[in-house]
């Protein structure tokens, strides 16, 4: 059976990280739980799950504080992500810089 994964991602997997963005606006009954687990297609160094600020939230001038409480608030609100909730709380960008210091890209 042939691989699904195209051949140009083979090679990008083994040094890549996955960043998930606007997870608070996937369809109803969908999450990316899987995908977080690092389950569908492995990278190295995993995936970070983020929900980023709208513009709404930026024009009205949103803290990086409260956007990142507001954060926590939905991945503590949807059970689908208690699993990977602890990762994801260790993979902030202010913790970025420290896992990826020493990794070749």
């Amino acid at each position: 059976m042939p691989n699904p994964i195209p051949v140009y991602l083979l090679s990008l997997r083994r040094r890549c990280a996955g960043v998930l963005t606007k997870l608070d606006i996937m369809d109803r009954g969908t999450d990316a739980a899987a995908v977080l687990r690092n389950e569908v297609i492995p990278l190295r160094l995993g995936y970070v799950g983020v929900v980023n600020r709208s513009q709404a939230d930026i024009m009205g001038r949103r803290s990086m504080r409260d956007a990142r409480a507001g954060e926590a608030a939905f991945f503590d609100a949807h059970p689908e992500y208690l699993e990977v909730r602890l990762m994801l709380s260790a993979a902030r960008p202010e913790y970025l810089d420290v896992g990826l210091k020493g990794t070749s890209m």
